[in-house]
């Protein structure tokens, strides 16, 4: 397993200076261009972030892509050393540095995403709650700070608000003590807890941006050309390409692309069932990587539970890989909360028994884990960001990664 770990570590090292070396134009309009969104057509989704790095190269003439890379390290840097604190007492660490978890921005080229910034803001609100929990900061504090904290996150992309903030309403709902109070009290005043953050996240739906805003942005950019260098022209385009261009998509759009999937076809290989076998495959290294009765259940409460909040998520985007690796980080962050503070009790609330079929299915499975080949099975598991292919897949593992494709290097592309 240690030998597994070190490979992981690899692709994370190799795969840092890959994504920088991948992203350095205005033409990497799904990376970049994610952070060049910006308030200079009003106020719209995802514009926070853009408008502070357009300010800066405005006036201090600091070339926007510098401030991309150094936000981007700074984020996923903070974030790989909370998450391994905080859960390697509740995960094997070759599991923390595998593609399944950490590993997964670095091999997929999503390192220069605000997929980070999301989970970073959502780790840190988890950690406020305990330090309230076990009273070392007041309500009051506790109170500001998250939502402070959520707020920037939704500012810079409003999907926080279709997981995180759930989330983050059930436990502060299940950490409040007062058993004679039901459920639906506690959640709804966890709801008033968080709702500043539940206000701005229903503005950022209603601003979701129009064609007119998108080339405003679009166009904003151009005066710092070639400081912003564009080798496609793609900055001198009518409109832009990437996530400026899907701001101005409808939710018809978005389903219709999902939709689309159902048809799908690489090679032989059925597109959906790709992506639910990678869920599952996912699932059980997740929930059965220590073999403990109670933290079996645990994990698998949760992250079904954690699964079903996601849903909107998988019905209005196909970045699947993206959200997958959302979901098991901010899962694993949830179990390693309960499991540090003992005093919250799951068994008590009756939803918890519902599960126990689902978590005698996941210690019966006859899977791999049980063998000693378990762990180095995950070097040739992959995620792929989005759009699953034969080619994607393989590029996606860590021997894939490493071997016959990357960013730089791929022999491969021309085979498959």
């Amino acid at each position: 397993m240690k030998i597994v770990g070190f490979i992981f570590l690899i692709c994370i090292l190799v795969g840092i200076p890959i994504n920088l070396i991948s992203n350095t134009s205005y033409d990497a309009g799904w990376t970049i261009g994610e952070w060049l969104v910006s308030y200079q057509g009003g106020f719209i989704r995802r514009g926070f972030s853009g408008s502070i790095i357009y300010s800066l190269t405005n006036n201090f003439n600091i070339n926007p892509i510098f401030l991309i890379w150094t936000i981007s390290l700074v984020l996923y840097i903070s974030l790989f050393l909370l998450v391994y604190k905080y859960c390697k007492s509740v995960f094997p660490k070759y599991l923390l540095f595998s593609p399944i978890f950490l590993g997964f921005p670095a091999i997929n080229n999503n390192l220069i995403r605000k997929d980070n910034l999301l989970l970073l803001a959502f780790c840190l609100c988890i950690i406020l709650i305990e330090l309230y929990l076990n009273n070392k900061i007041t309500k009051f504090y506790t109170f500001c700070f998250t939502n402070f904290i959520s707020i920037i996150a939704i500012l810079n992309h409003e999907s926080y608000g279709f997981w995180a903030l759930p989330i983050l309403i059930l436990l502060i709902a299940i950490t409040k003590n007062k058993i004679k109070n039901s459920l639906f009290y506690k959640i709804k005043s966890a709801l008033y807890f968080l709702l500043p953050s539940t206000i701005i996240f229903i503005l950022c739906c209603l601003f979701k941006g129009n064609q007119e805003q998108v080339n405003i942005i679009h166009f904003s950019w151009r005066k710092f050309y070639p400081l912003l260098p564009s080798p496609g022209n793609e900055i001198f385009l009518p409109q832009p390409t990437g996530t400026m261009s899907s701001l101005a998509w409808k939710i018809t759009d978005s389903l219709k692309l999902t939709l689309s999937t159902f048809g799908q076809f690489s090679k032989f290989v059925w597109i959906p069932a790709a992506w639910l076998i990678t869920i599952f495959i996912s699932s059980l290294y997740f929930i059965n990587s220590i073999s403990q009765k109670k933290l079996i259940e645990l994990k698998s409460f949760v992250l079904i539970s954690e699964f079903l909040i996601f849903t909107p998520l998988f019905i209005m985007g196909v970045d699947y890989g993206r959200w997958i690796y959302l979901w098991i980080i901010s899962s694993a962050m949830v179990v390693s909360f309960i499991e540090r503070n003992q005093k919250i009790n799951l068994s008590l609330h009756p939803i918890y028994k519902i599960y126990e079929p689902l978590n005698k299915f996941y210690r019966n499975f006859p899977f791999i884990h049980k063998t000693n080949m378990y762990s180095y099975l995950l070097l040739f598991f992959g995620i792929p960001g989005c759009c699953w292919s034969i080619f994607k897949y393989i590029q996606s593992t860590p021997i894939g990664y490493l071997t016959l494709c990357n960013s730089l290097y791929c022999p491969l592309k021309s085979m498959i």
